[in-house]
């Protein structure tokens, strides 16, 4: 077989874009820019009248392994419709063994037999899918193995063991696993656990790997309740510098401006983005209340709950009226529960409370929501009624 120029050429619609960009940026990791055929690394070339008959051409004569992403988009899309009959003539006249389908969905695509192989997109990150195409050109994908840029954590108050919040895990690993869902909002009144749940999440989540996640990122807003010393621009400008643009972070740019380039940095690459305790950026109780005062984090969350390929978690005290519209959608909205009282009396036991089970039940019960909370008064229950608290809470 004649060398070829092009180790492997893409064919897309527009509207998958920013993941198949993602795919040939890994692609020209391992190849070489030179070596992949996608549209943004040939514009010079590809401005030209002929280029159906031009664009042709590469496809059948100068490339290695073509590579289609079907969707609902691809089928309609007059070019993608063009590239795909090159396609269909090469699978005619030459084997199939030159074309590796993918599928964001299962759009019936004219030409295209039910028991036609191909690779369904699903949960796979940008690198799993690199990786799959340099395995098919026989290159090997050490390199390409999914190890996510990982931020310094900054999230605090994580318990040193967490009870009772099984049913809260299993939901957040299910929120991850589907694509439909982009934004997650915990809410609940401080001292439930929210920023315990996360970290214990966050743990699970990075013992396990990343489960294919592509960066972790997360921020902590949380001041005790406090509402007027917090600003967004060390978080925006720290953020805009980890996802790729250095630039801007350092720029004059509106606010607006830089939330509106963090979304669509961060939308397009599948990850995890915590911003923990965010209720000192909404706007008070009122006409206005829960509505984000910051426009560089309204713009953030209102475009990642539009478009995000990975998950966005926010805790907050307070619903955000923001992306109200998306929360039967896109951005689901899950009101932490105070514990069970079971669960309560083990807390308990942990920080030391000494009592028959029933006894530190009947504390729970009591102090309702209160436990991460009001330790102190936790402690005077105990004095008041000859329990024993045996240590020293900071």
């Amino acid at each position: 077989m004649s060398i070829k120029r092009f180790r492997v050429a893409l064919s897309f619609p527009g509207e998958k874009r920013d993941f198949v960009s993602q795919v040939a940026s890994l692609l020209a990791e391992a190849l070489g820019k030179e070596s992949v055929l996608y549209d943004d690394y040939l514009t010079a070339e590809l401005a030209r009248p002929d280029l159906d008959v031009y664009l042709g051409q590469l496809y059948r004569e100068q490339s290695e392994l073509l590579v289609p992403f079907y969707s609902a988009d691809f089928e309609r899309k007059k070019w993608c419709k063009l590239e795909w009959r090159q396609m269909r003539d090469i699978l005619l006249n030459m084997g199939g063994d030159r074309i590796m389908p993918f599928r964001f969905d299962d759009t019936h695509i004219a030409g295209v037999l039910s028991l036609d192989g191909y690779v369904k997109i699903g949960n796979r990150s940008s690198r799993e899918v690199a990786a799959l195409i340099l395995q098919r050109l026989g290159v090997s994908v050490r390199a390409t193995r999914n190890q996510p840029q990982i931020a310094p954590p900054r999230l605090r108050h994580g318990a040193e063991k967490l009870f009772g919040r099984n049913d809260d895990l299993r939901w957040l690993n299910e929120a991850w696993q589907n694509p439909r869902i982009h934004v997650v909002t915990i809410t609940a009144f401080g001292g439930v656990g929210k920023s315990s749940l996360i970290c214990e999440w966050m743990n699970q989540f990075s013992s396990e790997g990343w489960r294919g996640a592509d960066y972790v990122f997360d921020w902590s807003f949380y001041t005790q309740g406090t509402r007027d010393t917090v600003c967004s621009d060390d978080f925006v400008a720290r953020a805009l510098d980890f996802f790729g643009d250095p630039e801007m972070a350092r720029s004059k740019d509106s606010p607006w401006d830089k939330g509106a380039r963090l979304a669509q940095l961060i939308g397009q690459r599948r990850g995890i983005l915590v911003l923990d305790g965010i209720e000192p950026l909404l706007l008070p109780p009122g006409p206005l209340g829960g509505k984000i005062r910051e426009p560089a984090i309204e713009i953030l969350v209102k475009g990642l709950a539009r478009q995000n390929a990975g998950l966005c978690i926010i805790t907050t005290r307070e619903t955000i009226s923001d992306i109200g519209t998306y929360q039967s959608t896109t951005a689901p909205e899950w009101k932490l529960e105070c514990l069970s009282d079971s669960a309560d009396a083990a807390l308990l036991e942990k920080l030391g409370v000494r009592g028959s089970l029933r006894e530190r039940e009947q504390l729970a019960s009591d102090f309702k929501g209160m436990l991460y909370h009001s330790i102190w008064l936790v402690a005077t229950w105990c004095w008041h009624m000859k329990v024993t608290f045996e240590g020293v809470i900071a």
